[in-house]
């Protein structure tokens, strides 16, 4: 069975997502836009997404999981259309070819912008025809969906948990490490040092730290309660010192502390 990471996204990568989506949407705006507009930016963590189901929105990127949704639904692509022109549309009910071409080679720049972030990876962010079954669900998928608004016409992309991971790591980011009390876990199996990854499926667990610390790479974990609930972590007295997702950050086990 192949091993998935369950992905965990901190409030300092999201900080440092959000950083960096906001500098590449602001150039990506003037290059488009004659007078860019102020915008604004948000992030939400999504559990599911089925294009099948949004016929508006069109799919991009080959690789698993590093791809990338754009809704193209037609008031959204008319208003952002209007901006470029510098004029009403309105005459025009639906988007001409041109229109269509032009709003294309918008949207591709866009993503060959983000492909420049991580040059090394080659990430492919053309146009895609995958199935929409191939798309990764659920909690720890890592998904996460940009919302564009304020002066901009209100604009939604979806990024797989892949790619949200290869423009976090473009940055040089380190996530901060924290350095539990030697009585808590042994040091000789401190978490933090092991380089592959993890999941977590259903099944029944409760766990210790020190059992937590003896986890090795690759290893699955039986939860009782759905993926995206919480662990008790205990001490080896039993005194509950947390509640916990298990997971993976910066390609390396880790636990978020969320309790």
């Amino acid at each position: 069975m192949s091993v998935l990471p369950y992905r965990l996204i901190g409030e300092s990568e999201r900080s440092t997502l959000e950083s960096t989506l906001r500098g590449l949407v602001a150039a990506w705006g003037a290059h488009w836009i004659k007078s860019p507009p102020e915008f604004t930016l948000s992030l939400d963590n999504i559990e599911d997404f089925t294009v099948q189901e949004q016929a508006s929105w069109k799919l991009f990127g080959t690789a698993p999981e590093s791809w990338a949704a754009w809704d193209y639904s037609n008031p959204s692509v008319h208003r952002l259309l209007s901006l470029i022109f510098g004029v009403a549309l309105g005459q025009y009910p639906k988007p001409t070819p041109l229109m269509q071409a032009l709003m294309q080679e918008c949207i591709q720049d866009f993503f060959g912008r983000i492909s420049a972030l991580d040059v090394a990876s080659q990430i492919n962010l053309s146009e895609s025809s995958r199935l929409a079954g191939d798309i990764r669900r659920g909690p720890g998928s890592g998904m996460l969906k940009l919302t564009l608004g304020g002066g901009l016409p209100s604009q939604q992309i979806v990024f797989g948990g892949a790619l949200v991971e290869r423009i976090i790591n473009s940055t040089g980011f380190k996530a901060p490490v924290a350095h539990a009390p030697a009585s808590l876990i042994p040091r000789d199996k401190s978490l933090g040092h092991l380089t592959t990854r993890l999941e977590v499926m259903v099944g029944s667990v409760e766990i210790s730290l020190q059992q937590l610390a003896e986890l090795e790479v690759g290893d699955v974990i039986q939860l009782g309660t759905a993926m995206h609930e919480p662990l008790t972590a205990r001490t080896q007295d039993k005194r509950i010192v947390a509640k916990v997702h298990l997971g993976v950050r910066g390609n390396q086990k880790a636990v978020q502390f969320i309790e």
